[in-house]
């Protein structure tokens, strides 16, 4: 059995790495083509519905329907700021803080904002050298 080395780990790391890099782009690209497939499928779906009027197709390999889908953006922040401020619908804003921010006022008044919790760690990471 041959001995590791901290070369041989580093260089074996870094060749996993760069492998999982093109399978992923591998398989990016090739999810994007079944998708595309997918929609097309889709289109042809709609219009076969709209064209005989029907709410849905039942087949024996499954049914294809029409579902409602919403989506919500701020378009204009401050608008909506300050309405939320003026309204008080509050619960219309999710619950999460910028790690950024907070770090920042951490490092200037070395402090921890009141209701939050910081952790930090460290992990072994392998960059390429150059050659």
């Amino acid at each position: 059995m041959t001995e590791r080395t901290i070369e041989k780990a580093v260089r074996d790391y870094l060749a996993l790495r760069a492998e999982i890099s093109r399978v992923n782009a591998e398989a990016k690209d090739r999810v994007a083509n079944l998708k595309r497939t997918q929609h097309h499928i889709t289109d042809y779906i709609e219009s076969q519905r709209r064209a005989l009027g029907v709410e849905n197709f039942r087949t024996v390999d499954g049914t294809a329907f029409q579902q409602e889908w919403k989506r919500v953006k701020v378009q204009d922040w401050d608008t909506f700021l300050a309405w939320l401020v003026q309204s008080g619908h509050w619960h219309m804003l999710t619950k999460a803080v910028s790690k950024d921010a907070v770090l920042e006022f951490m490092a200037e008044t070395g402090q921890m904002p009141p209701g939050l919790e910081y952790e930090h760690g460290f992990e072994i990471h392998v960059r390429k050298g150059t050659k």
